[in-house]
C-alpha cells in the first residue's frame, strides 16, 4: 500500500514538473559539443580578459544557465581559473557579476573543463550576456584554446541563442576598458552553454488535478479498508 502511495504522488507530481533536461544552446563547438580543439589559444592572466558574449531566446526558452564549458590548457603544472557571467550594457560586460565559478587548469593538453553555478542562473528573454574568462591569481597564466576550424559562436539545437555584434572582446587592463575581436581569432576561442527551461509555476487548475490524483488514492484506500 505504501509503494502504491508513494507511486501516486509521484504520478501528481509529474503533472507540473517541467522538463529539466538540459541541451547546448550557443557556442562553437558543434550542437553535440564534439568540435575538435585546436593548438592556438589566448593567453589569460589577472588582467588579460576575454569575454564571449550571446544574446538569449525569446519568452518560453532555455533560459536556466545550467553550465559553461571551455576549451583550456596550461603550459605548466596547474593554475586557478575564474568564470564570470555578465549582463550587457551598452555593448560591453557591466556591473558586478551575476554568477563567479571558479576551478583550475591542470593539464598541458587542450581539454574540456566544465564550470557548474552553484544554482543555475535564470536569465531574461531577448538579452545580451557576456562570459569573461580570467585568472585571479596575479603572475599566473593558462591558455583558452580555439576551435580548431576557426568557427564563430552560434546558437545551437532551435534554442533562438545569437552571437550578437562586436560578440567578442579582449581587456587588457583587467575588464577597465574592452577591444572588440569579434573579426579575430579570438572569436573561436571554444566554449558551449548548456541551459534548461525554468522550473514551470503550476497553474490553478495542474494543482486541482493533482489533489484530485491524490484524492481519490486516499479515498480508494479508505472504501478498500471498510470493504475489509
Amino acid at each position: 500500500m505504501k509503494k502504491t502511495s508513494f507511486l501516486l504522488t509521484i504520478a501528481a507530481a509529474s503533472l507540473f514538473l517541467a522538463d529539466a533536461r538540459a541541451v547546448i544552446v550557443f557556442g562553437n563547438l558543434g550542437s553535440a559539443g564534439t568540435g575538435a580543439l585546436g593548438s592556438s589559444s589566448f593567453q589569460i592572466t589577472s588582467t588579460q580578459y576575454l569575454a564571449q558574449g550571446f544574446k538569449t531566446s525569446g519568452p518560453g526558452g532555455l533560459l536556466s544557465l545550467d553550465s559553461i564549458v571551455l576549451g583550456l590548457n596550461v603550459n605548466t603544472g596547474s593554475t586557478d581559473t575564474r568564470v564570470q557571467i555578465f549582463a550587457d550594457s551598452s555593448g560591453l560586460p557591466s556591473g558586478s557579476p551575476l554568477a563567479t565559478i571558479t576551478g583550475f587548469v591542470n593539464s598541458n593538453t587542450p581539454a574540456l573543463y566544465t564550470f557548474t553555478p552553484v544554482s543555475p542562473l535564470l536569465l531574461a528573454s531577448d538579452s545580451i550576456y557576456w562570459i569573461v574568462v580570467s585568472d585571479p591569481d596575479a603572475g599566473q597564466q593558462y591558455n583558452w584554446v580555439y576551435n580548431d576550424d576557426a568557427v564563430s559562436p552560434t546558437g545551437y539545437n532551435a534554442s533562438g541563442y545569437i552571437w550578437p555584434a562586436a560578440g567578442t572582446l579582449r581587456s587588457v587592463n583587467s575588464g577597465t576598458s574592452w577591444t572588440d575581436r569579434s573579426g579575430n581569432f579570438e572569436r573561436s576561442a571554444s566554449f558551449y552553454l548548456n541551459a534548461s527551461a525554468p522550473a514551470a509555476v503550476p497553474e490553478p487548475g495542474t494543482w486541482a488535478a493533482a489533489a484530485l490524483l491524490v484524492g481519490g488514492a486516499a479515498f480508494a484506500r479508505w472504501r478498500k479498508r471498510k470493504v475489509a
